[in-house]
């Protein structure tokens, strides 16, 4: 399946267990940050607040590292990415310590630097490949974020130990385990950024195909692109609107850290194992048929919250398995559609922008989220992701009759 290995990017498994690494950390800001700011403000409607901050700041720092990456090498933009989640981690646990929100907040902001840079790393194993297997590649390295994201979140209570040991609040345990994975997973791509400037960077603007910037908005403007980004933000605002609230709303029911933990974790399990399948059928069927797949699957997830009895752990398992499941297929299926139909000259910028779509799309969300719960309760959220999957279900009808039609085109 790989091809022989670019300058810009390191071979496809190092690309795997460094994702696999860096997937521990991100349980601290999804996980252990909403129950952070709950606990501080005493209230359940802080709870979004950690997230939401975070994926602005995973948005943001997206664009830096694309810029960064198209100019000298993708692993220069991801380890500095690591190095600003790991400064982010320590800025929590200080921020907890003295009791300011505010600082845990500006903490779970540089954070999301971290965030981008393991969710950016799919776009580079595609970029390793020939484009009939690039669905495979890119959900190699989201598979192998399995064993990290599903490990860390059942590491709330063994991490509170730690925290409490180093006499600090339970709750950081898990950023204090993120700050050191980050700093190693950053050495490690920092090495493999060692060695002369790759020969292939892109053109200063002004070359033959016009400036860098005209070329990124020409992009944009067809209209598979912008399906792709209103898929990728679709599936990460549903998917943080319920994560912000979720494990919250576990602990107000009785349940201790032990068991939000492995909830958690079911749900973290059905985002990222299901990656080779989805993979595999972007390849053979088309990354558009996968991304409706994941969008019609968020639409269920709503209509579940609304009916179950959220209160009960066997209805909390099967809704966050269908929300994890959804979010995948989403995933998976509007990267590669974004991946396959940006000219190369501009797709790294166009991954970049593809990643701050979904920060912005979650960070607006998950503070709402909070909000709404605490007032209308789960099934109201349900009822809000149903009604923003509608954009993106539209757009990809669009696109799906252009291509009927084109198909059946000519003699």
């Amino acid at each position: 399946m790989v091809v022989a290995t670019r300058g810009t990017v390191p071979p496809l498994w190092i690309l795997a267990v460094t994702n696999a690494a860096g997937s521990v950390g991100l349980a601290a800001g999804g996980t252990a940050g909403p129950l952070l700011a709950a606990e501080m403000r005493g209230t359940a409607a802080a709870a979004g607040l950690p997230i939401g901050v975070l994926v602005a700041g995973s948005g943001a720092a997206a664009l830096t590292m694309s810029w960064l990456g198209a100019r000298r090498r993708r692993t220069s933009g991801l380890a500095l990415g690591y190095a600003i989640g790991a400064l982010g981690a320590v800025v929590v646990i200080a921020g907890a310590v003295a009791g300011g929100l505010g600082t845990v907040l500006a903490g779970c902001f540089l954070l999301g630097a971290a965030n981008a840079a393991v969710f950016l790393t799919r776009y580079a194993a595609a970029e390793l490949v020939a484009p009939s297997v690039r669905g495979r590649a890119l959900a190699t390295v989201l598979f192998a974020m399995t064993i990290g994201a599903v490990a860390s979140p059942n590491l709330l209570g063994p991490a509170g130990r730690l925290a409490g040991g180093l006499r600090l609040p339970a709750l950081t345990g898990l950023f204090v385990i993120a700050a050191v994975i980050f700093v190693g997973t950053a050495l490690v791509l920092a090495f493999c950024s060692r060695g002369p400037a790759p020969a292939g960077r892109p053109e200063p603007p002004g070359d033959a195909d016009g400036p860098m910037g005209a070329a990124v908005f020409a992009a944009l403007r067809q209209p598979p692109v912008r399906t792709a980004l209103i898929v990728l933000a679709t599936a990460n605002l549903g998917m943080v609107a319920i994560m912000a609230v979720v494990p919250v709303h576990l602990l107000a029911h009785g349940l201790d850290l032990g068991r939000v933990g492995l909830i958690v974790s079911v749900h973290v399990a059905a985002m990222f194992a299901p990656s080779w399948v989805m993979g595999w059928l972007a390849d053979r069927a088309g990354s558009g048929t996968v991304a409706a797949l994941g969008t019609v699957g968020l639409v269920v997830a709503g209509g579940a919250g609304m009916v179950l009895d959220l209160s009960r752990g066997a209805a909390v398992l099967l809704f966050l398995t269908v929300v994890g499941v959804a979010w995948n297929a989403a995933v998976v299926g509007g990267s590669a559609l974004l991946a396959s139909e940006v000219p190369a000259r501009v797709r790294r910028h166009s991954e970049g922008l593809g990643e701050t779509a979904m920060g912005l799309a979650a960070a607006v969300t998950a503070p709402s989220a909070g909000l709404l719960t605490a007032r209308a309760g789960l099934g109201a959220l349900g009822a809000a992701v149903i009604l923003a999957t509608v954009p993106a279900l539209a757009a990809l009808a669009a696109v799906a009759r252009v291509r009927s039609v084109s198909t059946g085109a000519g003699p």
